[in-house]
């Protein structure tokens, strides 16, 4: 029964995001300002504007979302291909429980950033639902959002990318 409960009020989520997102983030509005906890230290805080200078791409997760689990081996690919200099890449975790997402990290390594989201970070970014990846270009200006994973993710990602770090 508490398993049920916890679902739909994932569900619920889902669709609230969905039912309110009228006008979500998208190319050519600013990377809104949030700072979120880095996932290794309760304490440690990251403002994402500390990122402007290099290619950004933000994706959202949590555990329960089977989509999630196809993106974090394209993401450590994009962390092995290129530079930090050039690409940083910023997972944010919105799992309710951290316990969930700890599970996750043990099965799915990330090589990258993991930061801690919350409501407010949703709200901030007008996330439609889980993965929505955002890619943020050198001057913090949003130039692709992405909901969703699928086979052709990770090639048109790597495109925009590459096409972002040949255009400073």
């Amino acid at each position: 029964m508490f398993k049920v409960k916890v679902y739909w009020n994932k569900i619920l989520l889902i669709l609230c995001l969905g039912t309110f997102n009228l006008s979500a983030l998208e190319r050519g509005d600013p990377l809104p300002p949030v700072t979120l906890i880095k996932w290794n230290s309760d304490k440690l805080l990251v403002d994402l504007q500390k990122f402007q200078g290099k290619v950004l791409y933000i994706d959202f997760w949590a555990s329960w979302c089977i989509p999630c689990k196809k993106s974090f081996p394209m993401m450590n690919e994009l962390r092995n291909k290129y530079h930090s200099d050039e690409l940083e890449i910023v997972a944010i975790n919105m799992d309710e429980y951290r316990e969930d997402a700890e599970k996750f990290l043990t099965k799915h390594p990330a090589l990258f950033t993991i930061l801690t989201g919350n409501a407010e970070t949703a709200k901030a970014f007008e996330i439609p639902g889980l993965p929505t990846a955002y890619l943020v270009n050198q001057q913090g200006v949003i130039m692709s959002r992405h909901i969703g994973f699928n086979k052709k993710s990770p090639e048109k990602t790597i495109k925009r990318i590459n096409f972002l770090l040949a255009n400073k």
